[in-house]
């Protein structure tokens, strides 16, 4: 289960004011400029630095295309290095930090936290033979609690450290349960038959439905990760009911089937002082909406993150709330429980719906 891949950097950073701007505005605007080795910047540029979206195509064949900041790689954006291996994510600074995606030429497959351009914090490994790891790393390492999933159906889930399993073993999935009413013991229904009709719910009722599935139903794929094969469109949701007496309104998506892969429950979306007006929040692409506040979920964008599942079908809640007062600031990271434990006192009423997803 050890491994360590070392990802070869090179240094992007160049002197904008050397060699020639060959057309555009390589000052304050739009133009390209090349070096005497052949390396090519296109892009945007303010004061006489690359700055704003562009791609550079090295001398060597790598190239990169994405977000630049003072002359340097910074933002989202992605890298193709010369030997076909791939870099999707974040860049800070020239360094790969935070979230991102690689890919490997030789079919392995990295969705996670990166830090100096090694797998570092929360992530997926896929290999190509059909195994892959969830859960920790540090430095390009298993590090810390994880699952792995052999190809043959058997599980390996516990601590490991540097590579090697300190604590744990396999696990009898027969036995092994997961929480899929997010510990909260209310919800008595069986998923794969509740059914919610906008029609027959109560007309005092508060209520949250989606006109892409029904309660327990399967999630459509567009709206997964795209990592996953789905398009990252937010969930369609409308407000049924919302209650006279109420001030602003939250809705949080989280994952309690994440646990037993990653060790926590994982939240896909949250959002908080809704107002008490709005009737429906619209799909959109990486649910980027203009009203409430969007607080950060654990993929760490403050954004809609679709379902990603890494095994096998998960069960997605989605819920809304109605609250007797705004909060006044976006939360990151904040489950449900969580939320109904620190804002019982404001919450005047819920609901939820569930979605399966694979």
């Amino acid at each position: 289960m050890k491994i360590t891949i070392a990802l070869i950097f090179l240094i992007f950073s160049y002197n904008l004011h050397a060699n020639e701007c060959i057309s555009g505005n390589c000052k304050n605007g739009y133009g390209t400029f090349k070096w005497d080795d052949g390396t090519k910047y296109i892009g945007e540029h303010k004061n006489n630095v690359a700055d704003g979206k562009g791609q550079i195509i090295y001398s060597n064949g790598s190239k990169y295309e994405g977000e630049f900041k003072n002359d340097k790689l910074h933002g989202k954006g992605t890298f193709y290095y010369e030997d076909g291996t791939i870099y999707e994510g974040e860049f800070k600074n020239d360094q790969m930090i935070g979230e991102g995606t690689i890919i490997w030429t030789t079919g392995e497959k990295y969705i996670g936290k990166v830090k100096n351009e090694l797998m570092h914090g929360e992530g997926t490994l896929f290999f190509p033979e059909g195994d892959k790891y969830v859960g920790e790393f540090k430095k390009d390492m298993f590090h810390g609690k994880g699952s792995y999933f052999h190809n043959d159906g058997r599980v390996e889930k516990g601590t490991l450290k540097k590579g090697d399993l300190i604590n744990g073993g396999f696990i009898n999935q027969e036995k092994e349960t997961v929480d899929k009413n997010n510990e909260d013991n209310d919800d008595s229904v069986n998923q794969e038959t509740k059914k919610i009709d906008e029609n027959l719910i109560a007309k005092d009722t508060f209520s949250i439905i989606s006109s892409a599935f029904k309660d327990g139903e399967v999630i459509p794929k567009k709206y997964g990760c795209k990592y996953n094969g789905g398009d990252n469109i937010s969930i369609p949701l409308k407000f049924l009911n919302v209650p006279n007496d109420a001030k602003s309104l939250a809705v949080i998506i989280d994952d309690p089937d994440a646990k037993s892969v990653a060790g926590k429950i994982w939240v896909h979306w949250i959002i908080t002082d809704i107002p008490v007006d709005t009737k429906e929040i619209k799909e959109i692409k990486d649910g980027k909406i203009n009203f409430g506040k969007s607080g950060k979920n654990s993929n760490g964008d403050k954004n809609y993150g679709g379902p990603c599942p890494p095994d096998d079908f998960h069960i997605y809640n989605i819920k809304a709330y109605a609250l007797n007062s705004k909060i006044n600031k976006s939360l990151n990271e904040m489950t449900q429980i969580k939320f109904e434990k620190k804002y019982k006192n404001k919450i005047i009423s819920s609901s939820k719906i569930s979605g399966k997803y694979k």
